[in-house]
């Protein structure tokens, strides 16, 4: 009997990306002063927390 070897080329995530109805992604750009209050605020929140602000948040 032979065994079968899955190979990463070979293997699926079952994961699909996402369509986007934007060709590019727009630039996003913040002040020194936004980025300091922005840090200030997310170091005080738990790493979820930050995921649900990032999602909500950015674009």
């Amino acid at each position: 009997m032979g065994s079968s070897k899955d190979t990463a080329s070979d293997a699926e995530s079952g994961y699909a990306s996402g369509t986007s109805s934007r060709a590019t992604l727009p630039q996003i750009t913040f002040t020194k002063p936004q980025l300091k209050h922005i840090n200030s605020q997310l170091s005080r929140m738990e790493p979820l927390d930050i995921l649900r602000w990032a999602k909500t948040t950015l674009p």
